[in-house]
């Protein structure tokens, strides 16, 4: 329900594709691109974005964040959409705020140990409220 809302608003500005949007350890932004359509053959296209396509995507992550020095089974990143951050719009490109880690849940990014961090002092002041 969520994606179809989001996917909704984003076509009433006229958006085409959408990224998730991650900080790697690399000190800089990256952003994994898809297009709202995808061919089914040679004359007809569906529009796809699902919950899916909105949780969960996987770009390459065999350069981050050690320059690609992995084997290439152990370099599958993943983003997740983080939904503490609102997702906008740039031009025609729907940007989903993502978390990134690797396939054995270590974080590739920056976001990732303080949304950890957040969560543990909330959970922390919960049981001293209590």
């Amino acid at each position: 329900h969520v994606a179809a809302a989001m996917k909704a608003w984003a076509m009433e500005k006229k958006v085409t594709h959408y990224t998730h949007w991650f900080q790697p350890l690399t000190g800089t932004t990256a952003e994994k691109h898809d297009a709202f359509f995808e061919p089914l053959n040679d004359n007809d296209d569906i529009e796809r974005f699902d919950g899916s396509q909105l949780a969960q995507q996987e770009p390459d992550a065999s350069s981050l964040p050690s320059g690609g020095i992995r084997n290439t089974f152990e370099a599958r990143g993943y983003t997740a959409w983080d939904p503490s951050s609102p997702a906008f719009v740039i031009g025609k490109l729907l940007i989903i705020p993502t978390i990134y880690i690797s396939y054995t849940g270590e974080a590739l990014d920056y976001k990732t140990p303080l949304l950890k961090a957040l969560r543990a002092v909330d959970q922390a002041a919960v049981d001293v409220c209590q």
